[in-house]
């Protein structure tokens, strides 16, 4: 009997081993399948039940009518101060003008000062423009057509006039106010983002640093063709050739809101006109007689005004945001950036076009709020 019970132990206990064994293969073999079944990809989407929801925020009903322009803030280009003083100019509120110096070796140089400005608006097609209105009543100086009629051209009024009396001898007929020297502007983000920084180009990345630093724009003449249109562009750094180029930092020319366009419609580079009553005076200037009766219809002519309200090459910012002066492809709008009160605006002028000796400037430079 004891051999029989040895027997049966020693037989017993490797069973139960294997039982052990088996257990775990099967606790292992679960969790793989737990494993395998968690990769298989999930079937398709049904949705069963939907509910729509409504949601508003009332930004209409007791929202105040926001229109307010505050008065325009100089600061230095030079270290970003403030502007408080200009003595020596009389008859002009001393912190609000805008200044440029000769400098021989540039051709556009950028104001002694840039604008912060600061607004709050929230009508429809709200925006800020700037212009000029250099031949309104109360312009000094005020801008006149050349005294040659010979070299008329259409009126270009636009940015700082020639001096009335540049020699200050009280001769009206050395007056170069016929001369007006082409401005630009740039606009900035603003908010809390930091006020523009000048640079003097040697260091200017402009691919990266066009929102916050700012140099003298550099020019670039664009035709089409195809459409007759040709015009300079503004641009701070350029990038590429052909097909690659890029553009950075653009500026957009000031416009006067008397200032006019013209199309050369026979290509000779030249305004061609005509004396309409033989008095001696061009009073008809080119233009395309599309159906051909000698008489300027409607629509024929090809001189026409550049200024418009509210037109995106005079909007400085509006309810899109800050204007890049950057064209889409086909020309019909401008790209916005950011925008958060207050803004800055930086002016460049043309010295260069400042082709006689005198001091040229303009009582009429225009920041308009607006809305549509």
């Amino acid at each position: 009997m004891k051999q029989n019970m040895i027997a049966t132990k020693a037989i017993t206990k490797p069973i139960w081993k294997e039982v052990k064994k088996m257990r775990k293969l099967i606790v292992i073999a679960a969790a793989l399948m737990l494993v395998i079944n968690t990769a298989v990809p999930a079937s398709a989407f049904t949705s069963d039940v939907t509910r729509i929801l409504s949601a508003e925020a009332d930004l209409y009903t007791s929202v105040p009518d926001q229109t307010t322009l505050n008065a325009p803030v100089l600061r230095l280009v030079s270290n970003n101060s403030v502007k408080t003083d200009n003595a020596g100019t009389p008859g002009v509120d001393e912190s609000q003008l805008l200044s440029w110096t000769y400098d021989a070796g540039k051709s556009w140089k950028v104001a002694n000062e840039y604008i912060e400005i600061g607004y709050g608006a929230n009508l429809a097609g709200w925006g800020i423009q700037i212009y000029t209105d250099n031949t309104n009543a109360s312009a000094d100086p005020q801008w006149t057509e050349r005294p040659d009629p010979a070299n008329a051209r259409p009126n270009d009024p636009a940015g700082l006039i020639g001096s009335t009396d540049p020699n200050s001898d009280g001769d009206a007929t050395d007056a170069v106010n016929f001369i007006a020297i082409p401005l630009a502007w740039k606009s900035f983000p603003g908010g809390s983002y930091v006020t523009p920084a000048y640079s003097d180009g040697s260091a200017f990345d402009g691919s990266t640093e066009y929102r916050t630093n700012y140099t003298e724009p550099q020019e670039r003449a664009f035709g089409d063709p195809a459409t007759d249109d040709y015009y300079v562009e503004l641009y701070q750094y350029k990038s590429g050739s052909g097909a690659s180029e890029k553009l950075y930092g653009k500026y957009c020319w000031v416009t006067d809101k008397a200032s006019q366009k013209w199309t050369d419609a026979n290509s000779n580079s030249t305004l061609d006109g005509r004396d309409t009553n033989s008095d001696g005076v061009v009073d008809d200037y080119e233009w395309s007689d599309t159906n051909t009766n000698g008489v300027m219809d409607a629509g024929e002519g090809e001189i026409a005004a550049s200024y418009a309200d509210g037109a995106e090459l005079n909007t400085v910012v509006d309810y899109l945001g800050t204007n890049t002066c950057t064209y889409d492809v086909s020309r019909t709008f401008m790209y916005r950036d950011i925008a958060q009160t207050p803004i800055y605006l930086v002016l460049a002028a043309n010295i260069a076009a400042g082709t006689i000796k005198s001091t040229y400037s303009t009582n009429r430079l225009t920041l308009e709020l607006y809305h549509e």
